[in-house]
């Protein structure tokens, strides 16, 4: 398979991945334009929570364009691509198709021989889920190799550190202390900002002139403990209690509400508890950006 050609170029693909495209399994294919606007972060949003439910489901973009407009397009999609955290590969092509000029479309299918499931525009969550979950029961009476693990698509309740992928794209600005900030909150009395380094995975803590004091979060994932041990997925919008000494901010891809105490230098979460999960086991919760629950 080439990754690039004068029609077409593979993003966020991992060059040494080349049998992507061969897996057996549950595809879906965002197809369209991926413009930077509300339709498509919301699009977004929802395959964000089908990638953490079933671990084995495959996601494809693939955005349609014009030649003269290529070069730009592939810009626009690799700043799309960091700024949302996408992790899926999205081939770029500049073949126009004229039912996929306005939007993004889902196209859903089995295995590459097995016929078209769904090709719409407008799906809540609760409709793919109901997809997925009948194509896995499909897929679990005719599997295609012996490897039951790899065959099925698998139902998890929690998200192991190693489940956790990033962007394949390479650029400058994460090196920089600061990658797509997503929030910022101060304790005037303390002369502290709070900055939400969203796709850092971490929060950092500086005074009123920059110089960094803290962080809270090592890595993405989703573990409480000291802010050395903790883990967060793109952390978002925060607020500082001056009573208690704690930060509270939105764990925006683990969906959960966290505090940190300052103070003792630990993470904990807040919403949803473990009593939640332990009494929803093994499924896993799922909540929309107002933190709905949609189980």
């Amino acid at each position: 398979m080439d990754f690039a050609g004068p029609n077409h170029v593979w993003l966020n693909v991992y060059y040494g991945d080349k049998p992507f495209l061969k897996r057996n399994g549950t595809f879906l294919i965002l197809a369209g334009q991926f413009l930077q606007d509300s339709e498509i972060i919301a699009m977004l949003e929802k395959v964000k929570l089908l990638q953490q439910r079933f671990s084995e489901f495959c996601v494809l973009g693939l955005h349609t364009g014009s030649s003269a407009s290529f070069a730009a397009d592939r810009d626009h999609v690799i700043d799309l691509i960091m700024k949302e955290y996408i992790t899926f590969p999205i081939l770029l092509s500049n073949k126009n198709f004229t039912e996929m000029e306005n939007g993004v479309w889902y196209i859903m299918f089995r295995d590459s021989e097995n016929s078209l499931v769904q090709h719409e525009k407008d799906l809540d969550i609760g409709t793919l889920y109901a997809v997925v979950e009948e194509m896995q029961v499909l897929q679990k009476q005719n599997p295609r190799d012996g490897n039951s693990s790899m065959a099925c698509l698998k139902s998890t309740w929690t998200k192991l550190a190693d489940a956790v992928k990033e962007p394949y794209i390479v650029s400058p600005i994460q090196n920089l202390p600061l990658y797509f900030p997503g929030c910022i909150s101060a304790d005037i009395s303390g002369s502290r900002l709070f900055f939400s380094d969203t796709n850092h995975h971490r929060i950092i803590i500086s005074d009123g002139n920059g110089s960094i004091l803290d962080c809270i979060g090592s890595s993405p994932g989703f573990e409480d403990g000291d802010f050395e041990c903790a883990k967060l997925l793109r952390p978002g919008a925060s607020f500082y209690d001056d009573t208690e000494d704690c930060l509270y901010f939105v764990d925006s891809e683990n969906h959960a509400v966290r505090r940190a105490d300052l103070e003792r230098r630990v993470l904990e979460t807040l919403y949803p508890s473990s009593s939640v999960f332990l009494s929803l086991a093994p499924t896993f919760l799922l909540y929309d950006l107002n933190f709905r629950c949609l189980l």
